[in-house]
């Protein structure tokens, strides 16, 4: 026991650790940290989705194309369809249907060359307004029908939340604090010559107490 208090005087027990400080994590700052690192990536983000959503439409077009040859070349004809509908166009064919009719109801009904034009501006333009209906209708069913077939790239799983940014900085605090805690313990522990020191006197405080207890120092 005497020995082990000397030792402890002289050093060579080592010391008490000190715990290092603990931060506290804020959400109000995890929060503000995750906006910023998502806007750093937002750009790289921004060019992924967009290979993303190019492969994908050209994958499904593949796919389509296997299992109905043509189906992607039928496909690329159904823009210009629309875009001929919104603006009202009138197929050749339907116009020349138009002029007959127009033809047979002033003959039929006597009309003058220009009553027969009026008829025939009227009857293009009535046609032409309902193509346009037509094409609005089929514009609207056509991007439904591409939006849920195509993949789309989903933004939102690449986004860090508030709450993963403060999980994160919590799990780098409490490595930081388990880091700091070990190396204030290493720091504390006797150096290997400091316990041979120590170990030697406790060595001879074991043999003294034993050589008192057994009465080795008594006087017969």
């Amino acid at each position: 026991m005497a020995t082990s208090v000397l030792a402890g005087y002289l050093g060579l027990l080592g010391k008490k650790p000190e715990a290092p400080a603990a931060e506290h994590v804020e959400l109000g700052a995890a929060q503000t940290a995750a906006l910023k690192s998502n806007l750093t990536a937002l750009p790289d983000i921004e060019a992924l989705a967009g290979k993303f959503d190019e492969f994908s439409i050209d994958e499904l077009l593949k796919m389509m194309d296997r299992f109905s040859p043509g189906t992607s070349d039928a496909l690329k004809k159904i823009p210009k369809i629309l875009s001929d509908q919104l603006a009202g166009k009138v197929p050749a064919d339907v116009l020349k249907q138009i002029k007959q009719g127009v033809g047979s109801r002033a003959w039929a009904e006597g009309l003058s060359p220009s009553q027969r034009t009026s008829l025939s501006a009227t009857a293009i333009g009535e046609t032409s307004y309902s193509i346009q209906q037509q094409g609005v209708t089929a514009a609207e069913r056509w991007i439904s029908q591409v939006s849920s077939a195509a993949p789309r790239f989903d933004f939102s799983k690449m986004f860090i939340t508030p709450i993963q940014e403060a999980e994160n900085m919590w799990k780098n605090e409490d490595a930081r604090y388990q880091q700091e805690w070990l190396a204030n313990r290493l720091r504390a522990m006797p150096s290997p010559t400091e316990q041979a020191a120590a170990g030697f006197f406790n060595a001879w405080a074991t043999l003294g107490e034993n050589y008192i207890s057994s009465g080795g120092g008594a006087s017969e």
